[in-house]
């Protein structure tokens, strides 16, 4: 008995000892992954970041939406009911806006069509 203790439990810590290393060996290859996954996923957000819009530029182009889904509305009234007074007047007022608001659009520093 006395052997035992002398001669195989440091074989044994040695043995044990190896197999930690080997598995921390494994799981910084892991680590290596997580960090080729998470420069991947920055790449990703940052390109979102420059493909979206501000919120001023989005209110912008939700004003001219509604106009232009508005002015359609009009166009199809006015061709529906066919009334003696047209929405001409309006159709152009909206036409003015539209144009307005893209003119400010194109004003802004990120303005460009996306």
């Amino acid at each position: 008995m006395k052997d035992f203790f002398n001669i195989k439990l440091p074989k044994y810590v040695i043995y044990a000892f190896y197999v930690m290393a080997f598995f921390t060996l494994i799981n910084s290859c892991n680590g290596c992954k997580a960090n080729k996954e998470n420069m991947r996923l920055r790449k990703e957000i940052t390109e979102l970041k420059s493909n979206t819009y501000n919120k001023e530029e989005l209110n912008i182009r939700v004003k001219i939406n509604n106009l232009e889904s508005e002015k359609s509305t009009l166009h199809n009234m006015n061709e529906i009911v066919l009334q003696n007074v047209r929405p001409a007047k309006r159709i152009n007022e909206i036409d003015l806006e539209i144009i307005e608001l893209q003119q400010k659009l194109a004003s802004l520093p990120n303005g460009e069509e996306k």
